[in-house]
């Protein structure tokens, strides 16, 4: 009898135990049903999984009797731009599987393929994916409502699969030539191991006005099996240069007679993006009346252009005579970038101590 009480005893707890909640329960495979199935992101496609605790929904559709599913989505646009034979299947799974293919539409499910035993108790299908198809689901099931187990499901395209290979430029950086924008050209095309050189199909196209910033430039090209690869570059224009040069004084030499002038240069490009640093080089002439001699020499200096302004000194070589204390005019040149500015000015050379 304690036996009997034992055993009843047992049993009343494992069945407390099964209906407590909270009790430990093994989860559905992340792709149980069609509305989270696996996306097949590359060709040739391998996954394995544990179906085990996979369920059947009551809106999924039999193949070879019905049973515990999971599910794989297939966008063929993804891949080819022409139909293309695939093929699928469960080979290494260790139950019993079977294998459809469909495409939903407005009145429900409609099978495009469906295999129960074809490699033992596992399954293989093959179909014509269209482009015009926006997606292919593949379910996976038990045979009849036998229990899942390790799938091993392959799929993979016939023929050709591979896409071509992209060639494009690097991110590409050009100057506005306008407050718009600027016309810029590039070359971008394609090699196929098939059909070798291919044209790429690019938007914006090269020599097209591109505003100011920063463009994405996506690119396409299909080889003769439809294979498609995608790739893209960016173009940045930037605003037009700005360079702002200034002449703000001088000095002279008593002894040598030699002057030395004074200023600032500044380079922008209008606030829309940052100003970085950029080689300036300016040059100029200085004049000046000593008595009835007209004086005149040659400045020129190479440097740092940015934001805000930098000031600059240089020295004066070539005179015709020896500048004193006093007026002199300026007349000065800057380029940077292949933008250039100038700018004319009266100074008072000071005499140097």
């Amino acid at each position: 009898m304690l036996m009997v009480n034992l055993l009843v005893g047992a049993l009343v707890a494992l069945a407390v135990a099964a209906t407590t909640p909270g009790a430990a329960q093994a989860a559905a495979p992340a792709n149980d049903d069609s509305a989270t199935a696996t996306l097949i992101g590359s060709l040739p496609f391998s996954d394995a999984i544990d179906t085990t605790e996979a369920t059947q929904t009551a809106d999924d559709p039999t193949c070879s009797g019905a049973g515990p599913t999971v599910w794989y989505a297939f966008h063929p646009l993804a891949f080819h731009t022409t139909e293309v034979e695939m093929v699928a299947d469960t080979f290494g799974s260790n139950y019993d599987t079977t294998l459809s293919v469909w495409v939903q539409g407005p009145n429900g499910w409609s099978q495009v393929a469906c295999n129960d035993d074809s490699g033992g108790a596992q399954s293989r299908v093959a179909f014509i994916a269209y482009p015009g198809v926006d997606t292919y689901y593949f379910m996976v099931g038990t045979y009849a409502s036998g229990p899942g187990g390790a799938l091993q499901f392959h799929v993979d395209a016939v023929g050709d699969t591979t896409p071509p290979v992209l060639n494009l430029p690097a991110p590409i950086t050009a100057d506005a030539t306008d407050g718009e924008g600027a016309v810029v050209g590039y070359f971008a095309w394609a090699w196929d191991d098939t059909d070798g050189f291919l044209n790429a199909d690019c938007a914006p196209a090269p020599w097209t006005k591109f505003p100011l910033g920063v463009t994405t430039v996506e690119c396409a090209a299909t080889d003769s099996s439809g294979n498609v690869a995608h790739a893209s570059f960016t173009v940045t224009v930037r605003p037009p240069l700005v360079i702002q040069l200034a002449i703000t004084g001088g000095s002279v030499d008593p002894v040598s007679g030699i002057a030395t002038v004074r200023g600032t240069i500044e380079c922008s490009r209008g606030g829309a993006l940052p100003s970085e640093p950029t080689q300036a080089s300016f040059f100029g002439n200085i004049t000046q009346r000593v008595g009835r001699t007209l004086v005149k020499a040659m400045f020129s200096d190479v440097v740092e252009c940015s934001t805000p302004a930098v000031a600059w000194r240089a020295r004066t070589f070539n005179a015709t005579g020896l500048f004193v204390a006093g007026n002199a005019g300026v007349i000065g040149w800057a380029g940077a970038a292949g933008y250039s500015t100038s700018t004319e000015a009266t100074i008072r050379l000071k005499a140097e101590r």
